[in-house]
Parts: structure tokens; C-alpha cells; sequence
């Protein structure tokens, strides 16, 4: 198929003679709303569909093996499904689409995959459509990437701030064209070649970090149009600097540091630093940075993510207090202390990993979370430290390691999203207020014998009316602190499977009702459990689950456990 004519109108059914839709076929077909392509068609041209702004749907056959460079450029499409078929694509083939939001590729295509829509190599090395349409304001290319395809982010007006993990050495032509809200740019030490006009008219563009050496090659006008404040910065100890890069001013990473000749402290940052995702220095002088010092981002509301090398092992007291935009943190496994308060009031943080390089943790380090809904505490942690994670509103899952021995003071205090905790049967004293108001915690076991001490406060204004133990455990009573104790002894009294469904009959305790997840999963080699059901067993009483999909299944496996 050669040219549709551009006054066209309406939908269009390509004709299954049709092998071949060719360069520009329908090209600025403004008034084209559809397209029928035919089973027999392997190849779509150069531009096929270029700019055809009312264009917002299409389905490409599995007969398609070539996609040509933009051929759906600046169509109205909202999303996009690439079949096995397709074993290329051309630069630029979906960019400039203000309104695609997801790119989706078979799983059984074995040259292209996709991660949350974003369009990649099947091995992700090479990223090569950003939708256009997503909204998102920030975005971290993945550490598998080693290049970024031309026109990868064309027109992605909605991103504010981009981070290139270390992992990717090539930024090609236009990659980052007319990103006209990007504003802040991390670029990993592995760079070595930024393509001409690669972030072309960014121009807002105002700070870039480079983690590692100077790139060795840069194009000309690489930034070409960008804010005219813009600002790269370096690593104290990085080599290859000169004073500008692509006629913008090259500059220190601005921060401050004391240093005792062999080892060195990072203890502030300038406030004239306006990047989103700090990376921090590994060394300073040819001495290696092993600390960031007490209140060394206090109030560093524009910071984002910060990553920490692998040379630190002390973070200071209240080091990233009131960093209120902070989401992400990636602590190392060389770090072995993080102080009291040092996450304090960081309120737009989600989720925190804690290496088990952590021996102690400070009080109050995450008070005042208030997005903080999971964190795992590493097994090298044997003190929960007082107000350590009270008043994190959002916390709803919590893993208590078996190290631990003591949960102090008001830990875990007004934690409001919290509905169950397990305690491990090494914890032998939970202190004044530990769940104090923690007012949708209805749900408390303990894995081992009653523990020494536990203050009559621990559960203050909580809604736990019982506390559950485990068969075989020892000194437990009736009561616990004034809280009824009762062993939680849940049992599968009957099974069948027929039909394709599988029946199970549950036994609780003949004195106290027992919550229970019921769980399945396909493999126990493998095991992925998913929750079925939330059951409560009555007090002497049985509950009778049905799997209606279990017959679709070759193998499937059932437990029960505790809510959490």
C-alpha cells in the first residue's frame, strides 16, 4: 500500500492483499479515527501513521514482523500491544503520543519486553519508548539499561526529574527531546557517551549529577537549550572534568565535610543544591566518607531519594530530619548504626529496607513516617529503641525478626494502620505504650513462651481484647497484663476435593474465636502464597471454605497463619 490520501475521513480497512503498508502511507491523516490492518500485512512503513491526531486505537496483528522509525508518531493512540510476531522497531515508532500511557508486549516475543509499559529490549539493556501520556513526574531507569534509545523519552512534558543508574553507558540522539518540565538529572558513573541533542530544548533544566568520571564523549549541543542556570555537578574525587560541559558550567557537588585526614564525615549540603536524587560520595580527597553526621539534610524538603555508598557505616543523629519529600532510601549493607531520629518526620516515606548490616537503631528514627505502610527489621537487631516508629499512620505491615529481645517504650505508638503483629518467642519485654492507640490493632500473637515483662500500658487504647499464643509454648495464664490469653490452635478437620473444587472444614478453640488467613499456593518448591480468605472461627465452632478454582490447577497447596 502506497499513500492514503490525507483528506480521508473516518475508519479504514486495509485490504488483505495488502503485505506491505508502506513509508508514509497515511501520514498527517488527521481525520482518520481507525484502522483495520489485515492478517496478511508484515510490515509497517516509516511514518506509516505518522501524525494521524485522531488515530486513538490499533491492533497490530501477529502477521506484523517490522514496525518502521515513527510510524505511529503523534498519533492519539492510548495504548499499544506488540504480538510475538514483531521482531523490530524503529526509533521513535511510538513517540510524541500525548495520550499512550501503555506499551504491552507478549510475553512470548522474543526480541521486546515491557516493564510497568514502558517499551525494552527482551533483555532490558536498551530502554526504547517512554510513553508519552504517563503522568508520572519522576522516573528511575531500570539497572539492567546500558543505552537509551533515540526519541526513548520524546516530548515527555510530564517529567520532572529522571535518574540513570550506573549501569547505562550511552544516551542516544534526541533521547530526552523537549522534555520541557525536566528539571533535575542523575547520571550514573558508567556514562560514557551523551549523543548529540540527546536532551535537546529541556528547558528547564536547571541541575544535572554526575556520579562518576566525565563522559568521554559528549555531542554537540547535547544540552542544547536548556534553562540558562543550569549546572552540572561532580564528585570530589571524579577525573576528566574540565570547567563547562556543552557551554554550562561544571561545579563541586556542594557538600560540606570534616575529615580527620583518613576517613571523612559528610555534614551538610548547600542549600543552593536543588536536585531530587542524591547520591552521595564514596570518598573525599582520596580519604573514603564513612559517616553522614548529626542534622546533615535537616529540612531538605527538594531531596526525593537518597543513596547511600557502601562506604558509609554510621548515618548521625536526626541526619535527614523534616526531609519531607523524601520517598526513597537505599541504605547499604555497610551501614551499622542509623542514629536517633534520623527519618523523622519524612512524611512521603513508603517503604524502608533495613540491611542486616544494622546492629542498632535509634529512637524515633521513623516517628512521625506518616507514608510509611512496610518495613522489615533486619535479624541483627535485638533492641526496637523507644518511639522508633510511633505515629507512622499509614504502617500495616510490620516483620519483627526472632534477635529481637526488647520492644521499649512507645514504639510503636498511635502506628493507627496497624491491624495484627507477631511477636517472636525471643522478645522477653515490650515496654510502657509499646501499641499504645494503635486503634485498628485487633490482632496479637506471640510465638513463644509469655514473655518476663510486658507493662500493663503496652496496648493502651488498642481494640485488642486477646492475645494469642502458640500450642506448646510455656508460662502462660488465662490473662496477660488484664488481655485474655488463648492459644491459637486452628486446625484443617476435613478436606475433599471433587468437581474441581476442594472443601475444607476448620476447627478453632472450644473458648475463644480464632482469625485466621487461609492461603493456597501452586508449588512448595517454589511457593507464591496468595490469600484466599480471611476467616474467624467461632469459639467451639467450624468454619467450611470452598475453592471453586481449584480443579484448574495441577497441583495446589493450602496453610493457615496468622493475619499479618
Amino acid at each position: 500500500m502506497l499513500r492514503c490520501p490525507c483528506r480521508f475521513s473516518g475508519s479504514y480497512a486495509i485490504p488483505a492483499s495488502v503485505t506491505s503498508i508502506g513509508d508514509y502511507a497515511f501520514d498527517q491523516c488527521a481525520s482518520l479515527t481507525g484502522a483495520t490492518i489485515s492478517g496478511g500485512v508484515t510490515n509497517i512503513g516509516k511514518s506509516a501513521f505518522s501524525r494521524c491526531t485522531s488515530l486513538t486505537s490499533i491492533i497490530i496483528p501477529s502477521s506484523v514482523t517490522t514496525i518502521g522509525n515513527s510510524a505511529f508518531h503523534d498519533c492519539a493512540l492510548t495504548t499499544v500491544t506488540i504480538p510475538y510476531s514483531v521482531t523490530t522497531i524503529g526509533n521513535g515508532a511510538f513517540g510524541a503520543c500525548a495520550s499512550l500511557t501503555t506499551i504491552t508486549v507478549s510475553e512470548n516475543n522474543p526480541n521486546y519486553a515491557d516493564i510497568d509499559g514502558v517499551l525494552f529490549n527482551k533483555n532490558r539493556t536498551a530502554l526504547i519508548q517512554y510513553p508519552r501520556g504517563l503522568s508520572d513526574s519522576s522516573y528511575t531507569v531500570p539497572d539492567s539499561v546500558t543505552d537509551i534509545g533515540k526519541y526513548a523519552f520524546l516530548y515527555c512534558e510530564s517529567l520532572t526529574a529522571v535518574t540513570i543508574p550506573n549501569s547505562v553507558t550511552n544516551i542516544s540522539t534526541d533521547a530526552f527531546f523537549c522534555c520541557t518540565s525536566l528539571t533535575s538529572l542523575v547520571i550514573g558513573n558508567s556514562i560514557a557517551n551523551i549523543s548529540t541533542t540527546a536532551f535537546y530544548w529541556c528547558s528547564s533544566l536547571t541541575r544535572v549529577l554526575f556520579t562518576g568520571n566525565a563522559p568521554k564523549v559528549v555531542g554537540v549541543s547535547a544540552f542544547f537549550g536548556a534553562s540558562g542556570t543550569l549546572r552540572h555537578y561532580r564528585f570530589p574525587d571524579a577525573t576528566g572534568w574540565s570547567q563547562y560541559l556543552d557551554g554550562f558550567p561544571v561545579e563541586l557537588l556542594p557538600l560540606t565535610y570534616t575529615s580527620d585526614g583518613t576517613q571523612v564525615t559528610i555534614t551538610g549540603l548547600d542549600s543552593s543544591y536543588r536536585g531530587h536524587h542524591l547520591f552521595l560520595p564514596a570518598t573525599s580527597n582520596g580519604c573514603p566518607v564513612t559517616a553522614i553526621g548529626d542534622w546533615a539534610f535537616y529540612n531538605c524538603a527538594n531531596l526525593t531519594a537518597i543513596t547511600v555508598p557502601n562506604s558509609i557505616s554510621n548515618i548521625g543523629e536526626c541526619a535527614f530530619f523534616k526531609c519531607t519529600n523524601l520517598t526513597d532510601v537505599t541504605i547499604p549493607n555497610s551501614v551499622t548504626n542509623i542514629g536517633y531520629g534520623t527519618f523523622y518526620r519524612c512524611a512521603s516515606l513508603t517503604s524502608v529496607t533495613i540491611p542486616d548490616s544494622v546492629t542498632a537503631i535509634g529512637g524515633s528514627v521513623f516517628a512521625y513516617c506518616s507514608s510509611l505502610t512496610s518495613v522489615t527489621i533486619p535479624d541483627s537487631v535485638t533492641v526496637i529503641d523507644e518511639d522508633v516508629f510511633s505515629f507512622c499512620t499509614s504502617l500495616t505491615d510490620v516483620t519483627i525478626p526472632g534477635s529481637v529481645t526488647s520492644i521499649s517504650d512507645y514504639a510503636f505508638r498511635n502506628c493507627t494502620s496497624l491491624t495484627s503483629v507477631i511477636i517472636p518467642g525471643s522478645v522477653t519485654h515490650i515496654g510502657e505504650g509499646a501499641f499504645y492507640q494503635c486503634s485498628a490493632l485487633t490482632s496479637v500473637l506471640f510465638t513463644g513462651d509469655a514473655p518476663t515483662t510486658v507493662s500493663v500500658s503496652a496496648f493502651l487504647e488498642s481494640p485488642v481484647s486477646i492475645i494469642y499464643y502458640l500450642p506448646g509454648t510455656k508460662g502462660w495464664g488465662s490473662h496477660l497484663v488484664g488481655y485474655r490469653a488463648v492459644c491459637w490452635n486452628p486446625v484443617f478437620n476435613s478436606a475433599s476435593l471433587a468437581a474441581g473444587t476442594f472443601v475444607v472444614t476448620l476447627t478453632g478453640n472450644a473458648t475463644a474465636v480464632l482469625p485466621v488467613y487461609l492461603e493456597a499456593s501452586d508449588s512448595l518448591t517454589s511457593p507464591d502464597w496468595s490469600i484466599l480468605d480471611r476467616i474467624t472461627i467461632p469459639a467451639d465452632d467450624t468454619v467450611t471454605f470452598t475453592d471453586y478454582d481449584a480443579g484448574i490447577f495441577p497441583s495446589r497447596f493450602y496453610r493457615i497463619t496468622f493475619p499479618r
